[in-house]
């Protein structure tokens, strides 16, 4: 299954490691973002050998699966997505 795998990463270090290991998985799509092919668990085993190199409170890891046929599940490490709170309102 292919996936795109995206990561924000304030450390230097840590982004080197993680742009490292995902090359060995696939291709740059931009600076952070990644395609290559996976299975979901081979995946789940890759973003959890990655979270050493992030700070969960603040940086994030996600691969989205690319797939057409079927359910897909998104796999997710670090700062869980915040909540947008607006304080104004389009009309």
């Amino acid at each position: 299954m292919k996936w795109v795998i995206a990561y924000d990463v304030r450390k230097d270090k840590g982004r080197r490691r993680i742009a490292k290991r995902l090359e060995q998985l696939g291709f740059r799509r931009q600076k952070s973002v990644f395609e290559g092919e996976a299975s979901p668990a081979d995946i789940g085993l890759l973003l959890d050998e990655l979270v050493e190199f992030i700070q969960a409170d603040h940086d994030t890891l996600t691969a989205w699966p690319m797939t057409e046929n079927g359910p897909a599940r998104v796999q997710h490490r670090g700062n869980p997505r915040a909540l947008v709170q607006r304080d104004w309102m389009v009309l």
